[in-house]
């Protein structure tokens, strides 16, 4: 209890800066790769159906769709009067390729999405992910959460490493 202030902050740095600053500032206040794998897949468990809803709320919003839609048309034109063929017929192949290996990893790959700490991965990715691939809202968050306690785990225990051995050298 004596720490509870410190969370708020945490929970600011977690969702401004990401999962990649937030664990070794954790790690830095409480100075225990456990609690911080605990605060940080707790804030991630509280943050990921708040993504799924906004998700979905932008997608199922009609004007968004229909945006795309004519955004697409227009580069569409563009494109085929600079290049005067017909090149979209090749997108579809391509398209079904990315379809096929998206489905080929499933379940594990939104687990793997979420795991990452870098650009490109995370706990937005592996929602959308999560959607792309048409999962159930409660088997997507629970492959979620599950990628973002081994996410955590493994950039605890690797920063945690790196501390002691950094210790262990030059102390």
């Amino acid at each position: 209890m004596k720490y509870l202030w410190l969370v708020p902050s945490i929970f600011l740095t977690h969702i401004f800066l990401g999962r990649f600053f937030s664990i070794p500032y954790t790690l830095a206040l409480f100075n225990k790769w456990y609690l911080s794998v605990c605060i940080i897949s707790s804030i991630d468990m509280i943050t990921v159906p708040v993504y799924f809803r906004l998700f979905d709320r932008v997608i199922t919003s009609r004007g968004f769709v229909v945006r795309e839609r004519l955004l697409i048309r227009r580069i569409r034109r563009v494109i085929e009067r600079i290049a005067k063929k017909k090149i979209f017929r090749r997108e579809r192949k391509f398209h079904s390729r990315i379809m096929v290996r998206a489905q080929r990893w499933g379940q594990f790959g939104v687990l793997i999405v979420a795991a990452l700490p870098f650009v490109g991965g995370g706990i937005w990715s592996g929602v959308l992910l999560a959607r792309f691939l048409k999962l159930k809202i409660v088997k997507g968050h629970l492959l979620v959460c599950l990628g973002s306690i081994l996410g955590a785990s493994f950039v605890s225990l690797g920063i945690q490493g790196i501390k002691e051995l950094i210790l262990k050298f030059f102390v």
